[in-house]
Parts: structure tokens; sequence; C-alpha cells
């Protein structure tokens, strides 16, 4: 089974539209959950989407519990 967040790292997740696996610092876990930032400077910012992350994998169904 595949994570989207395992609460600890953003390891499941890519830049939309990278070839790498890398990651802007406006995405982060805090205290187990995915947030977004504008300036990777914390909860309550507007990311405005302008660096947008999607999953590593492709999935046929999901299922959120």
């Amino acid at each position: 089974m595949a994570l989207f967040v395992d609460g600890s790292s953003l390891e499941h997740w890519k830049m939309y539209g990278a070839s790498s696996d890398s990651i802007s610092p406006k995405w982060a876990i805090d205290q187990g959950v995915l947030i977004a930032s504008v300036d990777g400077d914390g909860i309550g910012e507007n990311t405005g989407f302008d660096e947008s992350i999607m999953t590593k994998n492709n999935f046929e169904i999901l299922s959120l519990n």
C-alpha cells in the first residue's frame, strides 16, 4: 500500500512536471500534516499553487478513509 503522507517526510511527492524528485521548501510536514506556505515559512500562508506537487506513484483506484 502506498502512503500519500507518512506523517514525517515528503518522500512520496515531487514537484509537478519535474523530472527529478526535488521538492520546494514551500512544502513541509508539520505535526504529521502536509502543509504549504508562500515562502516556506509556516502554516497560514497561501502558495498560490505556483509550485504544485504530485505523487511519485500513479494510482488506478484511490480510497480515502
